[in-house]
């Protein structure tokens, strides 16, 4: 099985939050955060879904149960009851969704009063994305920022709509720099030589400089009462 399923992101792991009882997890791959979980907390119920047949097998053996599935297509109330979750973790899955926006919405309806979303979303406004964009060489591969399987790019302003527009208000999104320190006077240099390209446009360098250095966001989001038009799923 590739290392992709066995993955178990620590800056998910550390913003669980406290008191949760029961989670369900997309795209839970072999179970790697889920194990890291209850090794923490053994009194959380870890539920997972996942598309990966040998994957989702081999997360049976850490979860309490595990759905194959594909999250675009699944309605989780054949298989749970409403409001009977307090956390959804979505770990670099929403990206690969063919409609991330009505999923989350359907999704919306497993949370209890309460209950949160938690995810981790890659940024598009990366400072590396815009070198891509200068040279015209916008090449996906296997993994990363432009891993082929993505089907949908968000930046912070896109993360926060694609939230709100499925009934949540956002709580926090984190930072998250993978492998950052060795870049850093690359990421300085690019800074200053776009600072007056900022001025110019209207945006504030510091506002960007903070935007450009997150490689992924740890999000956290809370359900609300009413979706967008006043239903409640």
């Amino acid at each position: 099985m590739e290392e992709y399923y066995n993955r178990a992101n620590p800056d998910l792991l550390s913003s669980i939050p406290a008191g949760v009882k029961r989670i369900l997890e997309f795209g839970c791959g072999a179970g790697a955060l889920g194990r890291a979980v209850r090794g923490l907390r053994p009194e959380v119920e870890y539920w997972g879904v996942e598309v990966s047949p040998e994957a989702a097998r081999a997360a049976r053996y850490h979860l309490n149960g595990v759905i194959e599935a594909d999250a675009d297509l699944f309605d989780p109330l054949t298989k749970f009851d409403p409001a009977s979750f307090d956390l959804l973790v979505y770990g670099d899955v929403l990206e690969h969704l063919r409609d991330p926006w009505e999923t989350l919405r359907r999704h919306h309806a497993l949370l209890a009063s309460g209950g949160r979303v938690l995810a981790c979303i890659p940024n598009v406004q990366y400072w590396t994305m815009l070198g891509h964009l200068i040279r015209g060489s916008w090449q996906y591969g296997r993994d990363g920022l432009l891993d082929k399987s993505h089907l949908h790019f968000f930046d912070l302003n896109s993360i926060i709509q694609l939230f709100e527009n499925a009934g949540f208000r956002m709580e926090s999104a984190r930072s998250r720099m993978v492998g950052f320190a060795n870049d850093e006077a690359a990421f300085e240099r690019v800074q200053t030589l776009l600072q007056p390209l900022l001025l110019e446009s209207g945006v504030d360098p510091a506002d960007f400089r903070a935007r450009s250095r997150a490689y992924q966001y740890i999000v956290l989001a809370q359900e609300t009462e009413q979706l967008p038009g006043g239903k409640r799923e």
